[in-house]
């Protein structure tokens, strides 16, 4: 278990892990869910910036720093 969501957090697998995807998936499988978990990382990674920016403007706003 947690090799899967370290899987899903872009972390690298253990050789046995990546045998038993690309096993179960195939290599074109594993390639295509990499991609989708890499976009949703960017995307998540987006958000969390964007958030932090405003987050960022507010406090110095309300500061006047």
């Amino acid at each position: 278990q947690e090799e899967f969501l370290s899987l899903l957090g872009g972390a690298r697998t253990s050789p046995a892990v990546h045998q038993f995807l690309v096993n179960t998936l195939g290599e074109a499988g594993v390639k295509r869910i990499s991609k989708v978990l890499c976009g949703a990382g960017k995307e998540l990674q987006r958000i969390v910036l964007e958030h932090l920016q405003i987050s960022d403007n507010l406090l110095h706003n309300n500061t006047g720093f």
